[in-house]
């Protein structure tokens, strides 16, 4: 804007700035959020679907207090209660022999990489026989790379 004196001439000129970065930050992390939001509930809602099918089971193991939980269909399918399979150790008595050696190496794998790990064993059954199951899961880690807490779902194949 010209800075006029008393005789309409031009004795320089006003200049008018206004930080707005804190606004556009302000505005950025709001869509930022409300992206989120909005894909936290796709997200869910996906799961819900999944769920409701009646294929898939859910399941979580908690690598620091080694405690393996999991929804009724996850129990369901595996055959067995959840205090018989409360521990890692206990999950692994109840797979085929033959499968225990690539699951255990599945596991430590999984347990230092941040990407799905996708598995494949036979559950053997309480009354004799055994199912295939197919499963897969991701890592969890804390702020130090430490794993923490292993998600993942499984279906019988």
């Amino acid at each position: 804007i010209p800075y006029m004196t008393a005789d309409n001439t031009t004795d320089g000129v006003v200049i008018t700035i206004t930080d707005i970065s804190e606004i556009n930050e302000n505005k950025q992390t709001d869509l930022t959020v409300k992206k989120l939001q909005e894909d936290l509930v796709r997200l869910k809602d996906r799961c819900t679907v999944m769920k409701n099918t009646g294929l898939y089971a859910f399941w979580t193991w908690n690598i620091i207090d080694d405690a393996i939980t999991g929804d009724t269909k996850f129990y369901n399918i595996l055959g067995y209660q959840a205090e018989e399979i409360s521990r890692y150790e206990d999950f692994i008595k109840i797979i085929h022999p033959e499968d225990v050696e690539n699951l255990r190496d599945q596991v430590s794998q999984g347990l230092d990489c941040h990407e799905v790990v996708n598995f494949s064993y036979r559950v053997k059954q309480k009354e004799g026989g055994e199912v295939l199951v197919k499963s897969n899961g991701i890592v969890r880690f804390d702020d130090l790379a430490n794993p923490v807490e292993w998600v993942g779902a499984l279906f019988r194949a």
